[in-house]
């Protein structure tokens, strides 16, 4: 497996991984691109609602949230407000916490996968290597269906707030188009070529 890439975009790119073939006969090529992280719009993500944890952390934090603070104290749509901002703040902080062990157990899954591949290779009428393949792969679709899950929730929610914002959507449609039509590289006055988009700015 390989990708094509052209040479004028060799220098955005930081790193090409080759992943595991738990979809399809060909292994995916990852590749990771340079510049700065968009920062996605937070959703709450309804499958921790199932969650017995979570609904235990919830209850023990607005016993205490209402305890300290008493409505005869404030207004109620005061009180409204601080609790949605309180509540709000520890789903992120547990969706976090959540979201790193998610992603430790997908990197031990694909490390286990990988190691059973090898192993498949030279020994490939073992059976029971490949009954742990479809094993690890059943455990590594379950954790990526949900990712997906939320992945298409987010871009729903997206199209139905900008359904009769037909300005807005497509402002921001221009404005990414102008993006790509960024200039890739500059020269600094030593005559060197800048590509990293700090040197650039520097140079700006």
């Amino acid at each position: 497996d390989m990708v094509w890439i052209s040479a004028e975009i060799l220098f955005n790119i930081q790193d090409i991984d080759i992943g595991t073939s738990t979809w399809a006969d060909h292994n995916p090529i990852m590749v990771v691109w340079k510049g700065q992280r968009k920062r996605s719009r937070w959703t709450l993500n309804n499958m921790i609602l199932k969650e017995e944890s979570f609904k235990s952390k919830m209850e023990k934090e607005l016993t205490f949230f209402f305890k300290e603070n008493k409505k005869e104290d404030t207004s109620l749509q005061n009180l409204w407000d601080t609790m949605k901002a309180c509540t709000r703040g520890v789903i992120i902080d547990y969706t976090k916490k959540r979201n790193i062990e998610k992603k430790k157990t997908s990197n031990l899954l694909e490390e286990e996968y990988k190691r059973l591949e090898k192993e498949l290779q030279k020994n490939p009428q073992k059976k029971e290597i490949k009954t742990k393949m479809e094993i690890t792969k059943h455990k590594m679709g379950l954790l990526e269906k949900e990712e997906l899950a939320q992945k298409i929730k987010s871009v729903k929610q997206n199209y139905f707030e900008d359904a009769n914002k037909p300005g807005r959507w497509l402002s921001y449609k221009l404005r990414k188009e102008r993006q790509l039509k960024k200039i890739n590289c500059l020269i600094n006055q030593q005559g060197q070529n800048c590509y990293e988009n700090g040197e650039k700015k520097k140079i700006v």
